[in-house]
């Protein structure tokens, strides 16, 4: 089962494979994770906890928040 800690370890290992992307990309993936977080905060407290459409959704967000990032 995953847990907070695994959830941690794998945003320090995005941000740190991003930071070889270039100088704004750990940003960028940061502005992906936040999104994705806070929906999944929000989708776990209304529905209780996670679909397979949600997880769909989720990442169609985390995905529309790394192109603003891009071009904002």
């Amino acid at each position: 089962d995953a847990t907070p800690g695994h959830a941690a370890l794998a945003v320090i290992v995005a941000i740190g494979a991003a930071a070889s992307l270039g100088a704004w990309m750990p940003a960028r993936i940061a502005a992906a994770l936040l999104v994705a977080f806070l929906c999944a905060l929000c989708i776990n407290s209304r529905l209780g906890g996670q679909t397979g459409d949600t997880i769909g959704a989720l990442s169609e967000l985390a995905e529309c928040a790394v192109l603003l990032a891009c071009v904002g």
